[in-house]
């Protein structure tokens, strides 16, 4: 008598597959909705904090052209602080 194929253990693979399926849509479903919400925030105070430095050296530069300045090197870590070099008169005397 050849054995006969047996469906027993059918509906429980198919229902824990479909369960498998249920959960990685509602992962992903977080990771493209959830996750951009939660670094929206820090995304804006970056840019607001990159635009900041880029106003600060635009100033500094259009004082320097204003006053008429050469030879003045502004500091790497942005316009703030005193951009005078040694070159150029003490305002003070």
């Amino acid at each position: 008598m050849p054995p006969r194929a047996r469906d027993d253990g059918l509906s429980e693979v198919v229902g824990f597959v479909l369960i498998l399926a249920l959960i990685i849509v509602a992962l992903s479903l977080y990771q493209v909705y959830g996750v951009p919400a939660a670094g929206r925030e820090n995304e804006i105070a970056h840019m607001n904090q990159v635009k900041d430095r880029f106003v600060d050296y635009k100033s500094a530069l259009d004082s320097l052209w204003v006053n008429e300045r050469n030879g003045v090197l502004l500091r790497p870590g942005g316009a703030r602080g005193d951009t005078r070099n040694d070159s150029d008169p003490d305002p003070n005397a």
